[in-house]
């Protein structure tokens, strides 16, 4: 580190240089002499003694650039380790997915997803907007194969459970809610949709059917548990 009696020798150098400066552009008639208390001082500010100063200045200065950029290689060399650590792990048995915990809430994996079956009954956008408070979205059962698992999981309880497909917008005209595509996989039951009654816009699967879980529309103010869900995240 730079020694504070430097600085205060260089600032004390270059205040007398402009004090002796401002004497000789001064008109003879208005030079003033350098008062008494400090012709002391600048009898020891030879040329030698601030070759010499400057000097060692010069030296501490670089040592503390050295030890700056040493620091900085050996922080470089730590990230490097740290990064190939991250990459071996990865590629290793430790890249596991796996479903978040979320309080006392249970996700459940299946391929890359995590489901969230919740029993407390309520209306469609009720449950549309809770599983959003949870980072997640209501279920998609958008193949065959997702559909079985959350038609038969043990979670179900046996019951109806709302998931996130509405044809508010167009009647007859399905459509996910978490990325507005058209449902193109269905599984509905016999005579179903049918949009019955006041209207029933809201998607519910479970309705059992001849010993098949079914899907069915359904009035969305109704009260029904649902289904949340999230994608998996590595660790």
């Amino acid at each position: 580190m730079i020694h504070h009696y430097y600085l205060s020798f260089i600032f004390i150098y270059l205040s007398l240089t402009s004090l002796c400066c401002q004497q000789l552009l001064k008109p003879k008639d208005e030079e003033q002499k350098i008062p008494d208390s400090l012709v002391p001082l600048v009898r020891h500010l030879t040329t030698k003694s601030m070759n010499n100063a400057w000097i060692k200045l010069q030296e501490e200065f670089e040592s503390y650039i050295q030890n700056l950029t040493t620091r900085r290689d050996e922080l470089l060399n730590k990230t490097e380790e740290l990064s190939q650590l991250y990459e071996n792990h990865l590629a290793g048995t430790g890249h596991v997915p796996r479903c978040p915990v979320t309080g006392q809430q249970t996700f459940f994996l299946y391929e890359n997803f995590c489901y969230l079956f919740e029993s407390m009954p309520v209306s469609w956008n009720r449950a549309k907007l809770n599983c959003i408070q949870i980072g997640a979205y209501l279920a998609r059962p958008d193949t065959s194969s997702k559909d079985t698992f959350l038609e038969t999981h043990p979670q179900r309880k046996d019951t109806a459970y709302w998931v996130g497909a509405t044809d508010m917008d167009v009647e007859g005209t399905w459509r996910w809610t978490d990325n507005d595509e058209d449902v193109n996989f269905s599984n509905w039951g016999a005579n179903q949709p049918n949009n019955w009654g006041s209207g029933q816009d809201c998607l519910s699967i479970g309705y059992e059917t001849g010993g098949d879980r079914v899907w069915n529309d359904d009035d969305c103010n109704m009260y029904k548990p649902y289904i949340c869900e999230k994608a998996v995240f590595s660790g």
